[in-house]
């Protein structure tokens, strides 16, 4: 699971399942991918001790770079992003692109809890449904829970 809150500065969620050996903020997928020599993943590189367990699905929190999961194979990448996708900081194109290789986006979903088995790994990650309120301080809509969630599975 490829957490990408926060890509350049990592910035964490706050939520359970967070640290988990098959989590990577932004900087570690990348660092991952582009230094380490990953083939087909950053998680399934020989010499890394953190292998992926089974599974082929990634989540991604965060819109900026949901494509560099999908050309690593993974059959199947959600984008979950909090805000509509009006708010959405990536750029117009760089959206379009990525549904067009077939990246799945949930727009007003947060995540909530990054969901593990009695070893530690991952098999999925609880959402809950967001609204959209009043404006921030930087004049974006703050999200806001709604009272709706689901959890998706790892394996699916």
């Amino acid at each position: 699971m490829f957490v990408g809150a926060g890509a350049g500065a990592p910035s964490f969620l706050g939520i359970p399942g967070e640290f988990a050996g098959q989590v990577y903020s932004a900087n570690e997928f990348l660092t991952r991918v582009n230094l380490m020599a990953a083939t087909s993943s950053p998680t399934r590189h020989a010499d890394h001790d953190r292998q992926e367990r089974g599974g082929d699905r990634r989540r991604q929190h965060g819109d900026g770079l949901p494509a560099v999961a999908k050309r690593l194979g993974t059959p199947t990448v959600r984008c979950v992003y909090r805000r509509s996708e009006a708010e959405a900081p990536a750029r117009i194109e760089e959206l379009r692109h990525a549904k067009e290789e077939g990246i799945e986006f949930f727009f007003l979903h947060a995540p909530v809890e990054i969901l593990v088995d009695g070893d530690g790994n991952v098999r999925g990650m609880k959402v809950q449904k967001m609204m959209l309120g009043e404006p921030d301080e930087k004049g974006r809509r703050k999200p806001i829970r709604s009272t709706s969630s689901s959890s998706w599975s790892a394996t699916r």
